[in-house]
């Protein structure tokens, strides 16, 4: 039975082997137990079942797309090479919904620096201080000795438990969102 709605990748991925497996293919199967799936030939699979499903073109890609939705490679056994999920089952598509996909790691470094040549990413990474009473925005204090350059905030002073919050702003938004670090000088 094919899932709708949700076009997530986990989705996708579940209709497809449903589609493949009622062809009768054996491209790309379930296992016998129906707790995962295998790809018997990567080219074939690559080049005539993924674009009919995924935008996608490269099996890297196809690869690092399971491991972004938390699927894991079977690495021995009789099962060795194919790929699982706790909640991808052959028979209860209602597990999907607990597939979450992980968050990819941003490119800037952890002084804010962005990494990339272009101006217009999203996301800075910039460590600042925050008294819990201080209204929104008191804490950015404006310095000449900053290290990133002269629009990063700095540190005005630890709170009393020595924990440093760190903001990150996205561009977009009016005011930073806060996280916690604990700073130990």
């Amino acid at each position: 039975m094919a899932v709708k709605g949700v076009v997530a990748f986990p989705t996708k991925l579940y209709n497809m082997l449903e589609a493949v497996t009622k062809d009768g293919s054996n491209i790309v199967m379930w296992l016998p137990l129906g707790n995962g799936f295998f790809i018997s030939d990567e080219q074939t699979f690559i080049d005539h079942v993924v674009p009919v499903y995924f935008n996608l073109t490269k099996m890297r890609s196809f690869t690092r797309q399971l491991n972004l939705w938390g699927f894991s490679r079977i690495t021995n056994g009789p099962e060795y090479g194919a790929w699982q999920h706790p909640h991808f089952l052959r028979d209860d598509p209602s597990q999907l919904k607990f597939i979450v996909r992980t968050a990819v790691k941003s490119k800037t470094s952890r002084r804010g620096s962005d990494l990339s040549a272009n101006s217009s990413d999203e996301s800075q990474v910039q460590d600042v201080v925050k008294p819990p009473s201080s209204p929104p925005n008191a804490h950015f204090e404006e310095s000449a000795e900053t290290t990133v350059d002269s629009k990063t905030p700095t540190p005005t002073n630890l709170d009393s438990n020595g924990i440093i919050p760190i903001a990150v702003g996205l561009q977009q938004l009016q005011q930073p969102i806060i996280m916690y670090h604990n700073h130990r000088p």
